[in-house]
């Protein structure tokens, strides 16, 4: 690191030096030319730098005056950007599981300039702009957070995929995008929901109809599932002949993805990624395409899963599944018992078929009394029985009576 009046350059390359400030202003202004903006992502101009940066700034001070107490304000502001953005990604309920990752701050602060410097009082204050590598803070959080959590996270894996101008879309069990994407995430240690619950519910129109549907479409779905994280994709290839005249045919793929949070229904991301593959069979090629678009996608999504089964905070609602219901007008008792007991602000419909019904219910309580008001009570011919109660998620059976 090197300090000079008005700026300070932390080099990616700690065994160069800059001695001018002009050559640390140019570099930093030739950073400036992307898109800026506060705590926002910022694509990077040098080839060599793959993180994604966010601009962050931070003030601070140390008692004292001189240079070495400067130094030190500027650590101490360095270290309070590094907390305020980890608490971002991961949340501040996790943040003890990872704060050893600010024993190492030189791995996330790309850059740091000092916009401000004042000494009063027998102590020194400085005000800083800190560019931080999120992507690697992320990644970095992701796999410590992997190791900790007390079981796996889960994910709901839905993928339409279309090879060919006039194909059609399909969301089959062994589609090509529907495969490589689960088996991305599986191979990471998430747990892959069983999509068979879903078939007794929608067609596959209606599924394809989710995966293409606005947000709110997506969130709706993505918040009847128990599951932590919903990635609903779309992989389309589209083939052409080779400009060579040869028969060779060009397989162009772009797999879209939305990853969104099942307990909020908050958008985490929405990625994109294209693959070209060069082949003599055009269905072989534009299923490979979506393969190998789908491998590039691998660490994004594994990294917003894990950090999407941590990220939201205490739970304020209870799901509660109903199993072999058999009419709704056992659901409606249930609710009506719901809506009248201590403690519930809310009972929302998830959804409602004759095998199964879920239910999100706004209460913030303790579980055994929640448990015991709906299962110690009979109800119009019939009773319900717990089956498993794990966190704020319940699943009860009807028994007939």
């Amino acid at each position: 690191m090197q300090i000079q009046d008005g700026y300070e350059w932390q080099s990616k390359y700690p065994e160069r030096r800059y001695p001018h400030p002009c050559f640390t202003q140019c570099l930093f202004g030739a950073l400036t030319l992307a898109v800026l903006y506060h705590l926002g992502h910022i694509p990077s101009a040098r080839a060599a730098l793959e993180d994604e940066l966010i601009r962050v700034r931070m003030e601070s001070s140390a008692i004292g005056t001189g240079l070495p107490v400067r130094n030190a304000a500027v650590k101490n502001a360095e270290h309070a950007v590094l907390v305020q953005v980890l608490e971002s990604i991961v949340g501040e309920g996790a943040m003890p599981k990872v704060a050893s990752l600010l024993e190492q701050p030189s791995r996330y602060v790309y850059s740091t300039r000092v916009l401000r410097h004042e000494q009063s009082a027998g102590t020194t204050t400085v005000e800083i702009e800190t560019f931080v590598r999120r992507k690697a803070l992320e990644t970095q959080a992701a796999e410590l957070l992997a190791r900790r959590l007390p079981w796996p996270p889960k994910a709901l894996v839905l993928v339409a995929e279309r090879i060919g101008k006039d194909g059609a879309f399909s969301v089959a069990e062994d589609g090509v995008g529907q495969t490589a994407l689960s088996e991305a995430l599986h191979k990471n240690h998430i747990a892959i929901a069983d999509r068979s619950a879903l078939r007794e519910r929608y067609s596959d129109a209606d599924l394809i109809g989710r995966v293409q549907g606005d947000l709110e479409v997506a969130r709706q779905f993505a918040q009847e599932n128990l599951v932590d994280v919903v990635l609903l994709g779309e992989a389309i290839a589209e083939t052409e002949l080779s400009p060579s005249g040869a028969n060779v045919y060009r397989n162009k793929a772009t797999v879209t993805v939305r990853l969104i949070r099942a307990r909020d229904g908050k958008l985490l991301e929405a990625i994109a990624q294209e693959s070209v593959v060069h082949s003599a069979n055009p269905a072989e090629g534009g299923a490979q395409a979506i393969q190998d678009a789908c491998t590039k996608l691998r660490h994004a999504i594994t990294v917003r899963t894990v950090l999407a089964a941590v990220g939201a905070g205490p739970r304020d609602d209870v799901i509660l599944t109903i199993k072999d219901l058999g009419s709704r007008a056992r659901l409606d008792e249930v609710m009506r018992v719901l809506s009248e007991s201590a403690g519930v602000e809310a009972v929302e419909e998830l959804y409602c078929a004759e095998a199964e019904a879920c239910l999100r219910v706004k209460y913030n309580g303790p579980m055994a009394p929640f448990v015991d008001n709906l299962t110690l009570r009979d109800y119009p011919g019939f009773s319900l029985e717990a089956q498993r109660v794990v966190a704020r998620d319940m699943t009860v059976c009807v028994v007939e009576l």
